[in-house]
């Protein structure tokens, strides 16, 4: 402490320098780069990811949007006429490889009679079409009925797909082997994929930016378009998903950014009425948003739906330090009017060091379990904000009393210590000591309700649920997956042993197996594969899955079926788009189910078979997920433990404190559960958040209430005392931290939206517990003692 007042006392000027420093040669990278894609929201430790990435230069990326006009008829000569139009207008849209729509789609049935001539098959774009015929056809074929065509024959769906840079061709089956092996601790296969990180970020970040200028040049054509039709053109696929996932982002950090500095600068001004305790406040929080993300440039690491929350809730997180040193150096002033100025500034940032050092740290620990998680996203939120914390703190303690060296000292009258929230604090401690049993008997209660709440609580959150309804892609995503075969795709892919196995019976009939259970799964949307067009053949001819291994080598069938068998149809694949709309969507479920109706099936022996997809990564993801809330939560409480150990030496003392702060956490995760809220990337954070933030309102209520014991106070004086000094501070501290928490609900993703609704109930629940329920549980238990050696 010595040190530290001889530093703040005579090295202020350099501190700031070097501060200023730091902020110009960081803040020049800031911020970084946000992205959104598969390999970024997905498990990084889950083997199917890497067997995934593997296939897809063989099958293609699920890199498309799907683009759904609607009118009264299409298959009509000027129906038509417009799809072919609207084909060439979205063809020419950028960075668009190809636009699949049933323009293409061979129509057998014109052609009379059973005989099947590849050669000559007309299409919807032929001559002297008979529109009866065709309309007949494409309304009960099975790759194009609820798929390309609606049901009810009004909408069609246009399937544009990206431009893929040859370079990530190349590199993806490479970078999913070296995965692999690098996760059964290859180090030689580490090395070899921190070498090829480079080029593989390069690709990603090449196919990102012809994403996003794909789907901006098809909205382009699509507010070109509109006016033709009655109905909204809608707009949906992966492509699209993620570029609006962007569009959030970005729009998210300039409100945040906006939102947070208007609304702490007006809320400090209101309480402390002082052009010092606003701007310092505000000036230093902002030092340690700027360096961490200027380093997060610096090291590559991009935002993503999890990591853009980081910017708001540093800065929100390092207010109520600042807090506590403005209640304290008014205090100081208060107790010692002929103190020199610089000296208060000294003495005030000592008092708190101890129970903000311990806060702080808890509060590390909580976004420090978060580096468990396999999701890189979650674990880079917990890595930079434990970091974040760390300097956040330090800067704290430096910045704010350099940077009150220059001002004059406040004379009592000025120091505002009686200003604030005095009436509600006064009445929660008037609670507590009039009704102590009360107080902790209705905790008990409502902690029993909330764990039979938090009982409730799935992993079964849908994509569409991530946007408002009222915003165009939810509208777009909602429509085309209840009319237009579903959304999420998950895909068999069979292996054979011998080339042409799935041209002969007994390979179509594996394919048929594995699509026969879909037809029991309510949620299952579009079903694509060989077999079904091998079936679409016999209704032209009964006998044409005896010809397969004739026509399959023709130029034009294997043109068809490419999206579903390799060169030499040694391998297959059965392709569902299921339905995130059903109200019983259950991704387990459907998935034990499938792997059960295979296992062992006669139909399948002498096949290689594998689910991929990403309705099953993201299912894999989410299970994840369920196992990373248990664990960290109850890493949390441990390190937690540990550190209030330390700090009181006191085991009793430490429980009590820890048993007080899991309240709030398990009823934000009850009220998650009555109010059906799902984890997902976002929410999955929310417990082991609140834990490790809401903490630092009891550490600080906790160490004033000894210290007034141990000055000679009684139990109900120490509480009185209590509330009137630490207890105004901490209602302060934590009314910005949820004010700050608040400031996500601006958010148009609704993940973000919950996550600022539902930490903000959890920091105002650990305000009210940590001035009512702590101290009820101090009188009635007679804890803490007044000596430190317990």
């Amino acid at each position: 402490m010595e040190l530290y007042r001889t530093l703040i006392l005579r090295g202020w000027w350099a501190i700031l320098l070097v501060l200023l420093t730091g902020a110009v040669l960081l803040g020049r990278h800031a911020p970084p780069d946000v992205h959104a894609g598969t390999g970024v929201l997905l498990d990084e430790d889950d083997p199917d990811l890497a067997y995934y990435e593997s296939t897809r230069p063989g099958w293609g990326y699920d890199e498309y949007t799907i683009v759904c006009f609607t009118r009264d008829s299409w298959i009509t000569p000027e129906g038509i006429a417009l799809l072919a139009s609207l084909v060439a207008d979205i063809g020419k849209a950028e960075h668009v490889e190809r636009v699949v729509s049933m323009l293409d789609v061979p129509l057998l049935r014109q052609q009379p009679g059973p005989r099947i001539s590849p050669a000559n098959v007309p299409t919807l774009r032929s001559e002297d079409i008979d529109w009866d015929r065709a309309r007949d056809e494409l309304s009960r074929h099975l790759q194009v009925r609820g798929n390309l065509l609606s049901e009810d024959g009004r909408s069609v769906s246009l399937l544009a797909y990206a431009e893929i840079p040859d370079e990530l061709r190349k590199i993806d089956p490479l970078w999913a082997e070296l995965k692999g092996k690098a996760r059964a601790s290859d180090e030689q296969a580490q090395l070899d994929l921190e070498a090829l990180e480079p080029r593989y970020r390069k690709a990603a970040k090449r196919l990102q930016g012809r994403r996003a200028a794909m789907t901006a040049s098809i909205r382009e054509v699509v507010a070109r378009r509109q006016g033709e039709f009655t109905e909204p053109i809608r707009l949906s696929g992966t492509s699209m998903v993620y570029a609006d996932v962007l569009d959030h982002l970005r729009h998210d950090l300039r409100v945040f950014g906006i939102a947070s500095l208007v609304l702490f600068t007006l809320a400090f001004a209101l309480i402390y009425r002082r052009a010092r305790f606003v701007l310092l406040p505000i000036v230093t929080c902002l030092l340690p948003v700027v360096l961490i993300l200027g380093a997060m440039s610096l090291m590559e690491m991009r935002l993503t739906v999890i990591t853009a929350n980081l910017p708001v809730l540093l800065f929100t997180l390092m207010l109520p330090y600042t807090v506590y040193f403005v209640e304290r150096y008014q205090e100081r002033r208060s107790t010692h009017p002929d103190e020199d100025g610089a000296a208060s500034t000294a003495r005030a940032a000592e008092k708190i060091w101890t129970p903000c050092f311990f806060s702080c740290t808890t509060t590390m620990a909580g976004f420090a379990a978060l580096m468990t998680s396999g999701t890189l996203p979650v674990h880079h939120f917990g890595l930079m904000m434990t970091i974040g914390m760390a300097i956040g703190l330090a800067i704290v303690f430096l910045a704010i009393p350099s940077l009150s060296r220059p001002f004059d000292p406040l004379h009592v009258e000025e120091s505002g210590v009686h200003r604030g929230p005095r009436k509600v604090v006064r009445l929660f401690a008037a609670i507590a000591l009039r009704r102590p049993g009360w107080v902790v008997a209705s905790a008990v209660v409502v902690l029993g309700v909330a764990i039979w709440g938090a009982s409730r609580l799935s992993a079964q959150a849908k994509i569409t649920e991530y946007f408002k309804k009222d915003t165009a892609i939810y509208q777009g995503l909602e429509y085309i997956d209840r009319n237009m075969g579903g959304t999420t795709p998950l895909e068999v892919i069979l292996t054979a042993k011998e080339k042409n196995a799935f041209v002969t019976p007994a390979g179509l009939a594996a394919l048929r197996t594995v699509q026969a259970y879909f037809e029991s799964v309510p949620e299952t949307g579009n079903v694509q594969s060989l077999a079904a067009l091998v079936d679409e053949l016999k209704k032209k001819n009964p006998a044409a899955e005896s010809l397969m291994p004739l026509l399959a080598r023709h130029p034009m069938v294997r043109n068809v079926t490419k999206e579903f068998a390799n060169e030499d149809y040694s391998v297959s694949r059965v392709v569902v788009r299921l339905r995130e709309t059903a109200p019983d969507l259950d991704r387990n479920t459907i998935l034990d189910g499938l792997r059960d109706h295979m296992a062992g099936n006669a139909a399948l022996e002498g096949f290689e078979v594998r689910e991929t997809g990403l309705f099953l990564l993201y299912a894999n993801m989410l299970n994840a997920l369920m196992r990373t809330q248990r664990e960290t939560f109850l890493y949390v409480v441990a390190a937690i433990f540990v550190m209030l150990l330390v700090l009181f030496r006191s085991p009793i003392l430490a429980v009590l404190v820890v048993l007080t702060q899991v309240l709030p956490a398990v009823v934000m995760l009850g009220f998650m559960g009555w109010a059906g809220i799902t984890l997902d990337l976002v929410t999955v954070m929310i417990a082991s958040i609140a834990m490790g933030v809401g903490i630092d309102a009891s550490i600080q209520y906790t160490v004033r209430f000894r210290g007034e014991l141990e000055n000679g106070a009684s139990r109900k004086d120490a509480l009185v005392r209590s509330h009137a000094t630490i207890g105004r501070a901490i209602w302060i501290a934590t009314t910005v931290i949820i004010a700050g928490f608040c400031v996500l609900t601006l958010s148009d993703f609704r993940p973000s939206i919950y996550l600022g609704l539902l930490t903000a109930v959890a920091m105002l629940v650990s305000q009210i517990a940590a001035l009512t329920i702590l101290p009820s549980i101090f009188l009635l238990t007679g804890q803490p003692r007044a000596s430190a050696n317990q």
